[in-house]
C-alpha cells in the first residue's frame, strides 16, 4: 500500500506542484518557497518535499480552522435539535438524530490532527501546563453554576448509573464526581475524555514517530470503536475515551500524510462520501426497525470520521471559491470555539427558560427553530466576545479562548 501511494504520487508530481502553487496564498500565512519543479520531478523523494511544505510550523491551515468553526456549529445544532418536535415525522427524526448527533467526533478528529501537526515542538510538561490553563481551569470555573444546581437538586444533570447513590454522598464526593465525569451538564462529558487524551500524549507521540504502526493501530482502533459504543451514560468516561481513540488517531494519521491524503481525496472523494452516506442510511434503517444489531455495533462515529475527512478535503479544495463572508463567519466561530463550547448550554437553557416563561414552544416549527438556533449562536458569540473584551488575555483562563 505504501509503495502504491508513492507510485501514484510520483506519477502526479506535476499536478501536486500545481496544486501547491495554486493554493499557496490560502494555505500559508508566511511565505514558503515551493520546491523547484525540476528538483521535485527528478527527486525520488519528492513526497518528502511536499510533506515538508505541509508540516512547516509557520503554516496556517485555513481549511482545518474552518472545519473547527463548522464543528462547533454542528455541536450547538445537535444540542438544539431535542427541542424540535419531530414526532410526526419519524424518518426526519431519525435523520436529525443520526446526522446531527455526536458532533464531538469532529472536534476530536481536529484535536488529533492539530496534535500531530504541532508535535515537532512537543514537550510533555509544557503541553500539560498549557492544557491545564487553557482547558482544565476554564472547565473548573465554568462548571461552578451547573455544579451548584446539581447539588441543590441533589442529583446529576442527567441520569447516570450512580444516580441512586449520589444523594447519599458527602458534598466533597458529589463535587469530585461531577467534575470527573462531567455529569453536571449534558456537554461536559467531553472535557474529562479529552483530558485523558492529553495525559496519554507520549503514547500518541510514539505512534507518530514510528508511523509504520498506523497501518496496524488504526484498523484495530476503528474496529474497537464499532464494537465498543459511545456510552449511553456519558459518565462512563473511560468507555468514551476508548470509543473515540480511533477518531483522534485518524486525525493524527491525516495530518501526518496530508500531502498524500489530499491528492488521494482529489480523485476518490465522491466514493468516500458515498461510503459515509451508506453508513448513515444503514444506521437509519437499523433504527427504524429497532434492530438488535444496534446493541452490537456502533457505526455513527465511523460515518462521522469519514465525513471529517471529506469535509476537510472539500474545505481545502474549494477554499478559494468560497465567499469571503463565509471565511469571516466560520473563522469567527473557530476562534471562539472553545468559549462557545463551554457556555452554549447555559445560553440554550436560559433561552428555553424565557420561552417557557412567555408560554412559547418551538414545537415542530422549523422556521422558529432556525431563528432560535441563530439567537443561541449569536448570543454565545456575544457573551464570549464581551468576556474577551473585559478580561483581555485572562479570558483564556475562563473560557479557553
Amino acid at each position: 500500500m505504501r509503495d502504491f501511494f508513492r507510485t501514484q504520487l510520483y506519477l502526479r508530481s506535476e499536478y501536486l506542484t500545481a496544486i501547491l502553487k495554486a493554493n499557496k496564498d490560502r494555505i500559508f500565512v508566511k511565505p514558503y518557497k515551493i520546491p523547484d519543479e525540476r528538483t521535485l520531478f527528478q527527486s525520488r523523494f519528492f513526497m518528502m518535499e511536499s510533506s515538508k511544505i505541509f508540516q512547516n510550523q509557520h503554516v496556517f491551515l485555513r481549511y482545518i480552522h474552518n472545519l473547527r468553526g463548522l464543528a462547533i456549529l454542528s455541536i450547538v445544532v445537535s444540542h438544539m435539535v431535542p427541542f424540535l418536535d419531530t414526532s410526526k415525522y419519524p424518518l426526519i427524526s431519525s435523520l436529525l438524530q443520526i446526522v446531527g448527533s455526536n458532533g464531538s467526533a469532529y472536534f476530536i478528529f481536529i484535536a488529533g490532527f492539530l496534535f500531530q501537526f504541532l508535535s515537532k515542538k512537543y514537550n510533555y510538561n509544557t503541553y500539560l501546563k498549557n492544557k491545564f490553563f487553557n482547558v482544565v481551569i476554564p472547565y473548573i470555573l465554568v462548571s461552578i453554576p451547573a455544579i451548584c444546581l446539581c447539588i441543590l437538586r441533589n442529583q446529576p444533570f442527567y441520569k447516570t448509573t450512580d444516580l441512586n447513590s449520589f444523594g447519599h454522598w458527602s458534598l466533597f464526593q458529589k463535587i469530585i464526581y461531577l467534575y470527573v465525569t462531567g455529569s453536571h451538564l449534558f456537554h461536559f462529558w467531553f472535557i474529562p475524555v479529552i483530558i485523558i487524551f492529553y495525559l496519554f500524549a507520549p503514547i500518541f507521540i510514539w505512534l507518530d514517530r514510528y508511523p509504520q504502526h498506523y497501518k496496524i493501530a488504526l484498523p484495530f482502533l476503528i474496529c474497537l470503536s464499532i464494537v465498543i459504543p459511545r456510552a449511553s451514560d456519558d459518565a462512563l468516561v473511560l468507555q468514551n475515551f476508548v470509543h473515540f481513540i480511533s477518531v483522534y488517531t485518524l486525525g493524527m494519521f491525516c495530518s501526518h500524510y496530508q500531502a498524500i491524503l489530499l491528492l488521494f481525496m482529489n480523485k476518490y472523494w465522491q466514493f468516500i462520501l458515498m461510503l459515509a452516506i451508506l453508513l448513515i442510511g444503514l444506521e437509519i434503517n437499523l433504527v427504524s426497525i429497532s434492530s438488535p444489531l444496534l446493541n452490537m455495533i456502533y457505526i455513527n462515529t465511523a460515518s462521522k470520521s469519514i465525513l471529517s475527512i471529506v469535509f476537510m478535503f472539500l474545505l481545502w479544495q474549494f477554499d478559494s471559491n468560497l465567499p469571503t463572508v463565509f471565511h469571516k463567519i466560520v473563522s469567527k466561530l473557530a476562534n471562539l470555539s472553545f468559549g462557545i463550547y463551554f457556555i452554549h448550554a447555559y445560553i440554550i437553557y436560559t433561552y428555553m427558560f424565557v420561552l417557557k416563561y412567555l408560554n412559547i414552544s418551538i414545537g415542530s416549527n422549523i422556521i422558529f427553530f432556525t431563528v432560535s438556533l441563530a439567537i443561541v449562536v449569536l448570543a454565545s458569540i456575544f457573551v464570549v466576545s464581551i468576556s474577551q473584551q473585559i478580561l483581555r488575555k485572562r479570558s483564556r483562563y475562563l473560557l479557553g479562548c
